[in-house]
C-alpha cells in the first residue's frame, strides 16, 4: 500500500505518523512538497525504502523508522535533511550505516537498538560533532 500522491498537498502538514501502519510499503514522492513537517514517524510500518524525495525535507528535525524491518537501505539524498536532530533506526535491516549519515551535522541523537543485521559502524561518525546520545544495542 501506499499513501495517495495529494498527500503532498498538505503543505502546512508538521506531523506525520504512519506507526504500525503494516500495509504501507512506500510514500509517494509527493511528501517532497511537505515542506513544514518537523516529525515523520513510520515505526513498524512496512516500509521497503524511502523516496528520494525525503532529502527536501528541509525542516524535518525527527526521522523515526523503528520496526520497519523491510527497510535494508537508506537513501543517499539523506544527506539533505540539513535540520535533523533525532534519528531512529532500531530495529531496521541495514547489514551498514552508510558514510552519507555522518554528514548529518546536527543530528544529537541516533538510536540503532536490534539492528541484528549490522555489521559495520563508518569510519566518519567522528563528523557528527553535535551527536549526544548514541544507542547500538544488539547489534
Amino acid at each position: 500500500g501506499k499513501l495517495p500522491n495529494s498527500v503532498g498537498e498538505l503543505v502546512r502538514l508538521e506531523k506525520l505518523s504512519l506507526m504500525h501502519c503494516t500495509s504501507l510499503t512506500a510514500l509517494p514522492d509527493s511528501v517532497e512538497n511537505l515542506k513544514s513537517l518537523v516529525s515523520l514517524h513510520l515505526n513498524s510500518s512496512s516500509i521497503e525504502q524511502l523516496p528520494t524525495s525525503i532529502g527536501l525535507l528541509s525542516y524535518l528535525r525527527i526521522l523515526s523508522l523503528g520496526g520497519c524491518r523491510r527497510l535494508t537501505v537508506l537513501p543517499v539524498s539523506i544527506m539533505g535533511l540539513d535540520s535533523i536532530v533525532e534519528l531512529e533506526l532500531d530495529k531496521i535491516s541495514i547489514a551498514e550505516l552508510p558514510n552519507h549519515i555522518c554528514s548529518l551535522k546536527f543530528v544529537k541523537k541516533l538510536s540503532m537498538i536490534d539492528c541484528t543485521y549490522l555489521e559495520r559502524l563508518p569510519e566518519s561518525m567522528g563528523k557528527m560533532s553535535s551527536l549526544s546520545v548514541l544507542y547500538i544495542v544488539g547489534a
